[in-house]
């Protein structure tokens, strides 16, 4: 049947949960991204020749840049998804007759 209260909090909650798995996918993506960008700088240094040949990034997941946290407040991440969380909770406040 129909529900004659509006729509259901669980909604937005669900939106929500929607953004914040989003960004953790954009922040991994971009991790990797990161840690291939160290590795072919190393390779392009021509410091270890067995580096060419490799595809492991291990040795380059201590660096600052690759820190979760340096990756949500990315330029190319927290604006968006924080932007995308706000929006959704002032929407579930109004919509919900939330004070």
């Amino acid at each position: 049947g129909q529900s004659s209260g509006g729509p259901s909090p669980v909604l937005f909650f669900t939106a929500l949960g929607g953004v914040v798995v989003f960004t953790l996918l954009d922040c991994a993506y971009l991790r990797q991204e990161r840690l291939f960008r160290h590795l072919y700088e190393a390779v392009a240094k021509g410091d270890d020749p067995e580096k060419a040949y490799s595809m492991d990034t291990k040795t380059f997941r201590g660096r600052p840049n690759v820190r979760w946290s340096s990756l949500f407040w990315s330029w190319s991440v927290a604006p968006l998804y924080l932007s995308l969380a706000v929006t959704t909770v002032l929407v579930g406040l109004v919509l919900t007759g939330c004070p």
